[in-house]
């Protein structure tokens, strides 16, 4: 019997990404059930996929100046919306509702960035206006660019306390 990396890297060219998402929902579900200890083990396997994934990814692609580098990232967030379709199968045919709720949000936001990625590749810097910033949410990773982070996130629900500036 395969254990899960085996799967996940027999189906995914990326398996330290994959398995930071499958982690860091775990993590998420756990805190859910009020096991705290639980989620932070799994949420520090998660930070250390997500980690292994980034060394990964710049060790696959140096970029030398902004413009290649954003060429990768979004040749990077293309890929990932190309694993939804077969992920979302999957989960469909498990049953696994939480997953693909994960799924969908995940989904979400990926499409989300790579139309970002598209305007800053077009636009340059005139996509921000002054006075503006790029707010992420921290729950699920929308990112939206205005003057202060929205109330809510409109993909999770989340409040308005769990997003970042940068």
């Amino acid at each position: 019997m395969k254990t899960l990396m085996d799967q996940v890297q027999t189906r995914d060219e990326r398996p330290f990404g994959a398995l930071s998402l499958a982690f860091g929902s775990l993590a998420q579900s756990a805190t859910r059930q009020q096991r705290p200890n639980v989620a932070r083990l799994l949420s520090a396997l998660a930070q250390s996929f997500q980690i292994q994934a980034l060394n990964a990814a710049r060790q696959e692609a140096p970029a030398e100046d902004s413009a290649a580098a954003l060429e990768t990232v979004q040749a990077q967030v293309k890929a990932q919306l190309d694993g939804y379709a077969s992920a979302t199968e999957q989960a469909t045919q498990l049953g696994e509702r939480g997953v693909l709720r994960a799924l969908l949000w995940g989904y979400k936001v990926t499409m989300i960035q790579n139309s970002l990625l598209t305007r800053l590749r077009r636009q340059g810097a005139g996509v921000f206006k002054e006075k503006q910033s790029v707010h992420v949410c921290e729950a699920c990773g929308f990112v939206i660019v205005k003057e202060g982070a929205p109330d809510i996130c409109p993909i999770c629900k989340a409040p308005r306390q769990r997003f970042v500036s940068l």
